[in-house]
Order: C-alpha cells, then sequence, then structure tokens
C-alpha cells in the first residue's frame, strides 16, 4: 500500500508538473498571438503610410511635370519674341538711317536705340530667368521621381516580409509543441 500511495503521490506531482507546463506553454502561445497581432498591425499601418506618400509623390511629380511643360512653352515663346525684337531692331536701325534724312536729330535716334536695347536686354534677361527655372524643375521633377523608386522599393520589401509574418504566425503554435515536447522530455 506504501507503495500505491508512493505511485500516486508521484503521479499527482507529475499531473501537476504537466498542468502547469500546459498552462505556460497556453500562456506563452497567447503571448505570440498577441504580438503577432501588434506586429501586423504596426506593418499595416507602415504599409498605408507609405502607398500615401507614394501617392503624394507621383502627384508632386505630376505637378512639376505640368510645370516644366508650361516652363517649355513660355521659354519658346520668349525666344520666338527675342528673334522678332532682333529682327525689329535691324528693321528699327534701317528705318532710323533713313529717317535721319528726314532731319530726326541724332539725339533722338540714340534713345530710340537705347530703349531698344534695354527692352533687348529685359528679353534675353526673363529668357535666362526661365531657362535656369526650368531646368530647377528638372532636377527636382528627378528628385522627386528617384523618392519614388525608393518608396516603391520599401513598399515592396515591406510586401515581401508579410509572407514572413504569416509564416511566424503559422510557426507559433509549433514553437509551443517544440517547447511542450522539449519540457516533458525533462
Amino acid at each position: 500500500m506504501i507503495r500505491n500511495e508512493s505511485q500516486l503521490t508521484d503521479l499527482r506531482q507529475q499531473v501537476t508538473k504537466n498542468q502547469e507546463k500546459i498552462s505556460q506553454l497556453s500562456s506563452g502561445k497567447t503571448n505570440a498571438e498577441a504580438r503577432l497581432g501588434e506586429e501586423s498591425k504596426v506593418w499595416h499601418a507602415e504599409k498605408v503610410s507609405l502607398e500615401q506618400e507614394r501617392d503624394t509623390l507621383r502627384q508632386r511629380a505630376d505637378d512639376l511635370e505640368q510645370q516644366n511643360k508650361c516652363l517649355h512653352s513660355q521659354l519658346a515663346t520668349l525666344s520666338k519674341d527675342v528673334v522678332e525684337l532682333q529682327k525689329a531692331i535691324t528693321n528699327d536701325v534701317a528705318d532710323l538711317t533713313a529717317q535721319t534724312s528726314d532731319n530726326k536729330s541724332t539725339e533722338e535716334l540714340w534713345e530710340i536705340i537705347r530703349y531698344v536695347r534695354r527692352e533687348k536686354e529685359i528679353l534675353v534677361t526673363k529668357m535666362e530667368v526661365t531657362e535656369s527655372e526650368s531646368e530647377r524643375f528638372k532636377n527636382r521633377s528627378s528628385f522627386l521621381e528617384k523618392q519614388l523608386d525608393e518608396t516603391r522599393t520599401c513598399l515592396e520589401e515591406e510586401r515581401t516580409k508579410e509572407p514572413l509574418l504569416s509564416s511566424v504566425a503559422r510557426a507559433a503554435p509549433g514553437v509551443a509543441e517544440t517547447s511542450g515536447g522539449v519540457s516533458s522530455s525533462r
């Protein structure tokens, strides 16, 4: 009988140890599931944020492209105006030379020439400013395209991490079983 009582006590102790192990494994499983849920939420929030940033960068790139087209149009118009002004200057000089014979004073002619030259300088300056703005917008557009590509790369990397998260979720119960097997073998 003593032996049966001893065996019964051993069995009770073993049942108690097994219940404690089950409780620990259940707690570990719950904790792993909670961490997985939290990580999944964080990942989803980052994904949404990156997608919004990507859309914003696309919109900015489109806006810059429109501005760039507008600047190119203005530049073409300005170039055409400069060519017309140069032709007008040539014609005005010829007309002025002809009008000198009509008793126009030389001072008036020089005043007109100075005025035309100032106008030409103003238009040339405007053309240079427009060209520099166009170059700046090209550089900005290039920079935004690089940022967009980097954002796409980050998004793709996050998407490739998604299968890893689901494999961790599938592996979490297996980890609990493996832990239980190791603990019970002790």
